[in-house]
């Protein structure tokens, strides 16, 4: 379980996978005494999500969360990638808005990548005004967030400020957003 975990952080998702899905088989890591720990079932999602494997994604989620009730507000934000991934954006929107909801339930710290996925079901469904928004809260919170200063580029070129997204894509790739670095290649 260390190991996949481990993989994952390394950026290795394929090891990941093999090693989680073997955790899983025994059994490792999954406790509904222990709250605080990451499901290892939650992190072969999110490794599927990074290979953009979104389709055995949101099968993986299906078979492993029966029921809404058990997951977690990082699973919907999981399960919102990857609608968003295979273009479903109503559900997307859905899941990302129902993880925000749990967050004020438990009135948790909401991650930036939950303002980041927000800002890009926003984008994508034209409210460049609440995407600005969330990618600015993303960022706000993590600097070091590339991909958001990718999608906040977009939204600017969308409302027709091509000079801050130029801006915003030198920043991304300054920080190595391999989207960002191929938009200024262009």
């Amino acid at each position: 379980l260390d190991r996949g975990y481990a993989h994952f952080r390394l950026r290795e998702y394929k090891q990941a996978i093999v090693d989680l899905e073997a955790a899983i088989a025994k059994g490792c890591g999954i406790s509904a005494e222990n709250p605080s720990y990451i499901d290892p079932r939650l992190y072969k999602v999110m490794a599927l999500n990074r290979l953009k494997k979104y389709d055995l994604a949101l099968r993986t989620l299906a078979e492993y969360f029966k029921k809404e009730k058990g997951m977690s507000a990082d699973a919907f934000i999981e399960r919102s990638i990857a609608g968003f991934g295979v273009q479903d954006y109503d559900a997307a929107a859905r899941d990302i808005d129902r993880a925000f909801d749990l967050f004020d339930e438990r009135d948790e710290f909401v991650p930036p990548i939950a303002y980041l996925q927000r800002a890009h079901v926003r984008r994508a469904t034209g409210h460049f005004k609440d995407a600005m928004n969330d990618y600015n809260e993303a960022i706000g919170d993590d600097q070091e967030l590339g991909e958001a200063y990718f999608g906040r580029g977009l939204v600017h070129l969308s409302m027709g400020d091509v000079e801050a997204a130029k801006t915003d894509w030198r920043a991304g790739a300054k920080l190595g957003d391999l989207s960002c670095e191929k938009v200024l290649s262009h």
